[in-house]
């Protein structure tokens, strides 16, 4: 069906009828095997041990200490959580670290009768929780110091007086007890002479200082004490300068002004800054902050470079149709100086008065990323906990570029042996909230390391930590050769000098990205809460799983899903596909179903041959705590599109789940299995399905459910809002789905209606 117009989204409002209180199939008891006496006696002599380790500090500090507690491997499911073995009366659970592995709260009287249920428990559901355990053991300096060594901490600071220690205490569920911590902690800052401690704001359930000009011993006694999470220096965030290839001057004619009385996105860039003295670039920019950084202090190079893709992306790059043709207006942030590194709690200041200072900017583009280590598949960055924390109190979107892979020769496609993980994503890439951008090859020469359209040489890739999709999109930032020469094969944007240039990097592919997303915003946000992050980023993703479903998981890792469609596109669909939003909060202890589901029958062929195809992507924003590692996500919620029939015996049904999840149809295993594979506690899901052969679901019943699961001892109790889109489309683009599933709503008596976007809110009302 050629040229087909675009129709409005249809937005289904769910109904009273549509929850209902699930099937209770009860609960079996798991007792895993090797749960004898002498394995009883092993874990009591092991939580001795913690006892007497922690002796001495008991008496000097008065205060509880941490241990940690490993599960079997096939024990970490929720359901085999050991709760009633590890509670309030005895050492109740406050965080974890990896897969398997958590943190509970130690007292002597505690490690007593926890030490008494090991060893006399009898009760069946005591003795499953003791089977599931496999080692106790103290939580000590060399966990909270991770890598790195005291002497060398020590070092560093004694060396560089500039440098500032990161410091973390625990939070334990007790009000009173972070309280006696908090007051242990500023006695040792008057005894080991710590200066004056100053707070740092990351999210809500950390406990974060800065400690500067420490003397010597510092770093013993902070790892001595038990309230001690972790002790590091502040982790440095830098922009990836390369020398760019100038091209041309810059014109009213190669780089127009925005156009008089046409709206355009808004994107927020906290970055090195924008040229000052070009007005063509300075015609974008709607204000500017620089109070950080002094004017002479700024080297405007990189900022510039990502703003011009920003404002005039597919203008610059030769009307490529490839790009992004709508432009957003550009709030400037300067917030690196000519040296093109920031320290993280600096960042954090700079990002926190942004916020506060441009409440109407609700896209914010990131082009930066950690000078260090690649992300842990266990650790969130306290980095990605603050931008999620400010995400959700701001209503704002950040829009992070993947990272650069700068280690030569740079890689190939497919990889090639030796990289490992040397080229994973970077914090603040893993921020769970935001959208993670990689880069793609959109030219190749004979020369390049890959082909166009695989992903660039240097682009990093995911999964980011708890296994989870990063990056989620990608789009253009070049190609080069395996020294990264890059001569006609980089994306083309602004020098800081008045010259439009070619250069390469994630950097370049990450304001791609967010200016589809800042239109997007402009089109829906008509009305307070109409346009949330979570729709914006559900649109986008939706809109590349249309475009090109993934094959494989290798793909998957450092392209996400690819790259979006323009915005126009993303919010409308086509006669021939026709999408629906479900905006749906979902409850506890009440499952979310739509039955029937309307599956247009126009894509049945004459054979009685189901012919359709079907897009799912689920997306929510799930309460987050950073104390529980690889358990950042506190919920989990699951989708399933299917059919029902008849069982064999009368008032019996069977359900057959039609749409797989996507890259891989993963939904049974070890807790392990589905983590590692994306799926399970995952807040964002895929799923799709091209039916080509045989009758398949034809004239059978179609049911949609969603199911919440909340981790064990999470105390979520609110409704968890999702964001599921739905495309079903005919492959070969001719039947009239849309026609038809509309009608099929309306005679279910669905609540639908159109998607309210701007620009035809603007043209009704100047009709009439």
């Amino acid at each position: 069906m050629p040229n087909e117009r675009l129709l409005p989204i249809k937005v289904v409002v769910p109904s009273k009828g549509d929850y209902r209180p699930p099937e209770d199939n009860g609960g079996s008891v798991t007792i895993f095997p090797g749960c004898t006496d002498s394995f009883r006696q092993s874990l009591a002599l092991q939580i001795e041990g913690v006892k007497a380790h922690f002796s001495a500090a008991f008496n000097e500090f008065g205060i509880p200490a941490v241990a940690k507690v490993t599960l079997k491997s096939e024990a970490s499911a929720k359901s085999h959580r050991p709760t009633l073995l590890l509670n309030p009366t005895t050492c109740p659970i406050i965080g974890g670290n990896r897969l398997g592995e958590l943190y509970i709260s130690v007292e002597p009287h505690g490690l007593n009768a926890l030490a008494s249920q090991v060893r006399a428990g009898q009760a069946q559901k005591l003795e499953a929780n003791i089977s599931a355990l496999q080692k106790i053991e103290p939580y000590t300096a060399e966990d909270a110091l991770g890598i790195v060594r005291g002497a060398d901490l020590q070092s560093s600071l004694a060396h560089d007086q500039s440098l500032n220690l990161r410091f973390r205490l625990f939070r334990h569920h007790s009000q009173q007890i972070n309280l006696q911590i908090d007051e242990a902690f500023e006695k040792l800052s008057r005894v080991a002479q710590l200066g004056d401690p100053q707070v740092v704001d990351y999210a809500e359930g950390l406990r974060v200082f800065s400690l500067s000009r420490l003397g010597r011993g510092a770093i013993d006694a902070l790892t001595r004490f038990v309230g001690t999470q972790s002790l590091s220096l502040f982790p440095h965030y830098q922009v990836v300068r390369t020398a760019s290839r100038i091209l041309d001057n810059i014109t009213s004619t190669n780089f127009p002004a925005p156009l008089a009385g046409r709206a355009y996105g808004l994107v927020g860039m906290i970055d090195s800054g924008t040229d000052p003295n070009n007005p063509h670039l300075q015609a974008w920019v709607v204000d500017r902050m620089e109070s950080f950084v002094p004017r002479s202090q700024q080297n405007n190079d990189h900022g510039s470079f990502v703003a011009g893709l920003l404002a005039q992306g597919k203008k610059l790059n030769h009307d490529d149709d490839r790009f992004p043709p709508d432009g957003s207006r550009i709030v400037d942030v300067v917030a690196l100086d000519k040296d093109g590194q920031i320290e993280e709690r600096d960042l954090l200041t700079v990002i926190d008065n942004a916020l506060v200072t441009f409440p109407q900017v609700r896209v914010w583009n990131l082009s930066l990323g950690l000078v260090g280590d690649p992300c842990l598949d266990h650790e969130f960055s306290l980095l990605a906990a603050a931008l999620d924390e400010r995400s959700k109190r701001h209503g704002v979107l950040f829009v992070i570029a993947a990272g650069n892979y700068a280690t030569r020769p740079l890689r190939s496609w497919p990889p090639q042996a030796g990289i490992d993980e040397g080229d994973r994503i970077c914090p603040p890439a893993d921020a769970l909230r935001a959208i993670t951008v990689g880069s793609v090859a959109h030219l190749d020469t004979a020369s390049t390391r890959v082909r166009r359209e695989e992903p660039s040489p240097f682009t990093r890739r995911g999964p980011g930590p708890g296994y989870l999709l990063k990056p989620e999109l990608s789009h253009y930032g070049g190609n080069c050769d395996s020294s990264g020469g890059y001569l006609q094969t980089g994306v083309v944007s602004l020098d800081s000098a008045g010259h439009s240039a070619e250069n390469i990097g994630t950097s370049f592919a990450c304001p791609l990205v967010a200016t589809v997303a800042a239109n997007v915003f402009r089109e829906l946000d008509i009305a307070p809460g109409a346009a949330s992050p979570t729709l914006v980023k559900a649109l986008l993703i939706h809109s590349a799983l249309i475009r090109s479903v993934p094959d494989n998981a290798a793909g998957i890792n450092y392209l996400g899903l690819g790259r979006p469609l323009a915005s126009e596109e993303i919010i409308h669909c086509k006669q021939s596909s026709a999408t629906i939003i479900l905006q749906a909060p979902i409850q506890p202890r009440l499952e979310f179903a739509k039955r029937p589901f309307p599956m247009p029958t126009c894509l049945v062929d004459s054979e009685g041959n189901f012919r359709g195809e079907i897009f799912m992507t689920l997306l929510y924003d799930p309460p987050l705590d950073r104390a529980f590692g690889i358990e950042y996500c506190r919920n989990n919620v699951t989708a399933t599109l299917g059919t029902v029939e008849q069982g064999e015996t009368e008032g019996t049904e069977v359900y057959s789940r039609e749409v797989n999840p996507v890259p891989k149809s993963l939904t049974k295993g070890y807790e392990k299995d589905l983590i590692q594979h994306g799926f399970k506690w995952s807040p964002l899901k895929l799923y799709h399905r091209i039916f080509k052969r045989g009758k398949g679901p034809a004239g059978k019943t179609w049911r949609l459910s969603l199911d919440l699961l909340n981790r064990s001892g999470a105390t979520v109790t609110d409704k968890q809002d999702v964001v599921l889109i739905i495309t079903i489309r005919d492959p070969a683009g001719k039947a009239l789905v849309y026609d038809e599933l509309v009608r099929d709503m309306a005679r279910l008596s669905w609540a639908a209606q159109d998607l309210q976007v701007r620009s035809e809110v603007r043209v009704q009302g100047r009709a009439s």
